[in-house]
């Protein structure tokens, strides 16, 4: 390999990465909504999939899954485990365990959306990181 690419390369390997600005979550998310939030806000923000476009929907991916695991919770609390809760009791009427329902449907739909499922993460392409041209780096190279 030349020597000059292998400057190139290696100045490639060391250039530093964009900053990447991570949205704060609302101010409203707590618990499980807040910490989903702080899991895939960095990974999202990296992959430029965080553009204010995309925050609503992504607000519903973490606030539905905040919502599902709080119920879950509450549930596993009062009945020792989900069959716990529902012993004795009709599912079809019960409130938290349909809500619960409910909000694990709504979840799973926006993990498709940002293909986060195995099949939906061969359909949906991910998208390239776009880096800034450093000037400096390009005219010393030339």
């Amino acid at each position: 390999m030349p020597e000059k690419a292998k400057k190139t390369l290696v100045k490639a390997k060391n250039k530093p990465k964009k900053a990447v600005k991570i949205p704060t979550p609302p101010e409203y998310f707590y618990g499980y909504s807040l910490k989903k939030w702080k899991e895939l806000a960095p990974i999202f923000a990296e992959k430029n999939m965080l553009n204010e476009a995309d925050l609503s929907a992504f607000e519903l991916l973490c606030l539905h899954y905040g919502d599902a695991m709080n119920l879950y919770e509450a549930m596993i609390n009062e009945g020792g485990s989900i069959a716990g809760y529902l012993a004795g009791k009709n599912s079809q009427t019960m409130g938290e365990y349909l809500a619960y329902h409910k909000a694990i449907t709504a979840y799973t739909k926006m993990l498709t959306e940002f293909g986060l499922t195995p099949a939906s993460k061969k359909k949906v392409p991910a998208p390239e990181t776009i880096e800034e041209e450093d000037v400096l780096s390009k005219m010393l190279n030339q």
